[in-house]
């Protein structure tokens, strides 16, 4: 069975068991999520396991800055506006996947630290991320695995299909670089 849905204690007080939540109930408690990256690897036709790593760092951007309202804040940028803080946002996660050091100088960040809350935007920079890079790929990933996979795989297979029909279409095979397996989980190929 999949450590995810084993039930958990609600309450560290309590120790009381929580029933596992539905994909429905899971889906609906992360639409705004949902939204977000529907948005980007679907209307933006951005990359979607870059996407998907897009919004991850966003909601671990909002558990840090505990400012619940930061996701809501950034589904209700235009679509140009969302382009380029998905483009800022890479740019944050190629500092943090850095190892040997990342250029600084030739980097702007205006729109993402502009969203945040005013006592966390004093503390975001490129050097504070690249600072803190083993804590925020721990986070990040861990909500990729623990949320993005699930919440986010109807949409995935939406794309793959989107891709295999248009592919079909200009007469070519394949589904790029993403499939499913039998289960219906996501794979990432080479």
């Amino acid at each position: 069975m999949d450590r995810r849905r084993l039930a958990r204690p609600c309450s560290p007080i309590l120790e009381m068991p929580c029933a596992p939540l539905t994909d429905e109930q899971f889906n609906l408690f992360h639409s705004s999520d949902r939204e977000l990256y529907g948005r980007l690897a679907l209307s933006l036709r951005r990359e979607p396991a870059v996407s998907m790593k897009v919004v991850a760092f966003w909601m671990w951007l909002e558990r840090e800055s505990h400012d619940a309202r930061l996701m809501r804040r950034i589904l209700f940028l235009p679509p140009a506006e969302l382009n380029k803080l998905a483009d800022e946002t890479v740019t944050c996660l190629e500092c943090v996947e850095s190892k040997n050091g990342f250029s600084l100088g030739n980097h702007e960040i205006s729109l993402l630290p502009n969203l945040l809350s005013f006592w966390f935007r004093m503390f975001f920079s490129l050097r504070s991320l690249h600072d803190r890079r083993a804590e925020i790929l721990l986070g990040v990933n861990r909500i990729i695995d623990v949320v993005c996979v699930r919440a986010f795989k109807d949409i995935m297979r939406q794309i793959m299909n989107q891709n295999v029909a248009m592919q079909a279409a200009a007469g070519g095979s394949g589904s790029g670089g993403t499939s499913l397996n039998e289960g219906g989980d996501i794979l990432q190929g080479s």
